[in-house]
This record gives C-alpha cells, structure tokens and sequence, in this order.
C-alpha cells in the first residue's frame, strides 16, 4: 500500500477534471526546462502545439503565459503584451468553465490563481503595484482554495510563499496595523515546499528565494542557489543575475565583474537585444572597476553607454540609469586626474 504522502501530483492530475494525459505532462514539463534554459521560441512552440491538441484546457494557455512572461522580463522588451493578457483571459474563461461544472477542482482553482499570479508579478514589474497587489491577493485566494481542496497540491505553495514574502516586504511600513503582519518567514518556508516537493515549480521557487535571500542580505545561501541553477541551466541568463547580484552584495567586485561580462555577452548576442540589458551590464562593470580603482577602464565602459542608440520608451526607461552613468563617468575622471 502506497501513502497518501507521497502520491505523484500526476495521480491528483488524473483525479481533476482538468486532467492530463501522461504524454501531454511530459511535454510541458520539457517545455519549462526549455524556458529556464531561455529557448523561448521553442518553448512557446510547444505549448502552442499542447493548446492545438486541447484547446479548451487551460495547461497549454497557462505555460504559454510563463513563457512569454520569462521571455519579456528576460529580455526587457514587452511588445508582446496584448497576448500574454489575452492568455490569462483565456485561462480565467477556461477555468470558471470548469469550476462551474465541479467547484472542487483544485486543479482549475490552481491554474486560475496561477494566472492572477503571472500577472501580478508582470504588473509590479513595470511598477504597477496598485494593480499588482490586487493580482496577488487573487491570486492567494485562489491557490488557498487549491491546496484546501487538495492539501498535496504542493506547486501552489510558489505563488503563496512569493505573495506571502512580497507583500511583507512592501507593506513593512504598515505592520503595525493588525492586516499587515511579517510574514516573509512562512513566504520562504512556503517556497522551500515548492522547492523540494512541487512538481514544475521547484526551479521557479529556487530563483524567488535567490532574490529574496539578496534581498535579506543573505548573500551566501543566494550565491548557492544560483550556483547550482546555473549548472542545471547554463544557457539561462536569470540564475546569472542572481550570480551577479549575490556577489555584489557580497562586495566580490572582479567576481560580479565577470559575471555581468558573461550577461552582456549573452544579451548582445540575442537578435531582440534593445540595449537595456546591455546598459545595465556595463553600469555595473564600471562600478565593479570604479571600486577596485581602474578608473581607465570604468570610464571606457561609461562611455560606451552613451554610444548606443536606444528607442524612445528605452531610453526613458534608462532615464535613472543614464544619469547615474553620467555622475559615475565625472567620478572616475575626478579619480583619475587626483591618481596622477
């Protein structure tokens, strides 16, 4: 007799009727290791090719949307917006459709807060954060419901631990009020569960605890992490910031610098590359060299900035990072006039 505690999300998946085939899982489960390795086109290839064979499930609507997602933030450039909205329509469409006939389908209730979720975190990417936070709250709802329905749902704890985390952190400043408690511990505990036991969410809740653990300042558990989804994925571009970052934090400044030329080589090399990434790179090599003294070469970086020719709404977006590329460029050149 096999324990509950151990039955596959697979067998939960054949209980749902939002149920998959094996075949089916399996393509998505490929397609998601090809999104962490950023083979993106490929990736939506084959979730297009899942949508054709079942278009009135949302599995293939859903992966699509992460993809698209990954592949916007990934690159810095969002003309594909309108469909990854229409995606998560279609996913809320799908998925009441489904609720309506059985409402407790935790599977359909998962992929709906899963939705709310991708668009939470694509809004308060942008800044949208009023937007953002209504997203998020869905989508906590909708993944509490899930995993009430099936508690071995364990891929619904990526969405909570990140909501969880997120809104502590950004309402800290609200905690003494009796709706705004510090939950960041049970975010991380919540993304450790995913991490060791959700099905196709372990990378995804390994990366958030990277940036969270940057974001605490503990910079050693994010460098190992990122560590080993660089191994796992080494033509994925986003575990080498977290690389980048956890070592800046740590003031490793020839070790970021390294990385972040890794990055660069990476984005400039892409078909699609606006710039931005490419600024963002050479931003922080220069900073890297300004902190270890060679100004000579941070203000060759600086001045490389200036020479790209950017659109209109990237440059506005750099606007922040131009000027402060600006202040860096006059520092170094201080620097390097009082070194002589």
């Amino acid at each position: 007799m096999i324990s509950h505690l151990i039955l596959s999300p697979l067998l939960f998946l054949a209980l749902s009727s939002a149920s998959l085939p094996s075949k089916t899982w399996e393509g998505i489960e490929k397609g998601v290791e090809l999104s962490k390795n950023g083979q993106y086109e490929d990736a939506l290839e084959l979730f297009d090719q899942i949508i054709e064979q079942r278009p009135r499930h949302p599995a293939g609507y859903f992966f699509k949307a992460a993809v698209l997602q990954a592949k916007m933030m990934d690159l810095e450039d969002y003309r594909w917006e309108g469909h990854f909205f229409a995606l998560i329509d279609t996913i809320k469409e799908l998925t009441q459709s489904i609720l309506q006939a059985n409402g407790r389908d935790a599977w359909a209730q998962f992929y709906l807060g899963g939705a709310f979720g991708l668009r939470a975190a694509y809004q308060a990417k942008l800044g949208h954060w009023w937007s953002g936070f209504k997203d998020g709250l869905r989508a906590k709802v909708k993944l509490e419901e899930a995993l009430r329905l099936d508690p071995y749902l364990w891929d619904a704890y990526l969405g909570l631990g990140t909501y969880h985390y997120w809104r502590s952190r950004m309402t800290k400043f609200l905690r003494w009020l009796p709706f705004f408690s510090d939950e960041r511990e049970r975010g991380i505990s919540e993304l450790w569960l995913a991490a060791q036991k959700g099905h196709f969410s372990s990378t995804s809740a390994k990366e958030g605890l990277i940036w969270i653990y940057i974001e605490e300042g503990e910079y050693g558990k994010a460098l190992s992490l990122s560590k080993e989804l660089c191994r796992a994925y080494p033509a994925g571009r986003s575990f080498l910031w977290g690389m980048a970052s956890a070592l800046w934090g740590m003031r490793d400044w020839k070790g970021a610098e390294g990385i972040y030329r890794r990055i660069l080589d990476s984005v400039e090399a892409e078909e699609l590359d606006n710039h931005y990434n490419a600024i963002e790179c050479r931003y922080r090599i220069a900073l890297c060299l300004f902190k270890r003294g060679d100004y000579s070469n941070c203000i060759r970086e600086c001045q490389v900035i200036f020479k790209y020719v950017l659109e209109p709404w990237v440059r506005k977006r750099l606007r922040e990072r131009l000027e402060k590329t600006a202040q860096l460029l006059a520092l170094a050149q201080r620097s390097q006039g009082l070194e002589r």
